[in-house]
């Protein structure tokens, strides 16, 4: 099923108080390259697992570090340039304050 405009809608409110946007370098056998990514962590794992099973360009994981509470942080990150040259531009017009 594809996204409908509230999905990216409120993945948008989401990344735009919870996500970040980055360029990671990365080094493979001595040939570096740059990563283009975003991803968005909390600890409350319900609006997590409903993005990556809405948006499923998004990989989910469990980071092994707690919160300062204690609490497990989840995760949501994508990171192929392709995918996000194709999810962007769908995202970015819901954006408010990470344009």
């Amino acid at each position: 099923m594809m996204p409908t405009k509230l999905d990216w809608a409120y993945l948008a409110g989401i990344m735009d108080g919870e996500g970040t946007f980055y360029i990671s370098r990365q080094n493979n056998k001595g040939n570096p390259w740059l990563r283009p990514a975003m991803g968005f962590s909390m600890c409350d794992k319900e609006p997590v697992i409903w993005a990556a099973e809405t948006f499923p360009q998004f990989r989910l994981t469990e980071r092994p570090r707690l919160s300062k509470g204690g609490k497990h942080i989840w995760r949501c990150e994508a990171t192929s340039y392709d995918t996000l040259t194709d999810f962007l531009p769908q995202l970015i017009p819901h954006l408010k304050g990470k344009k």
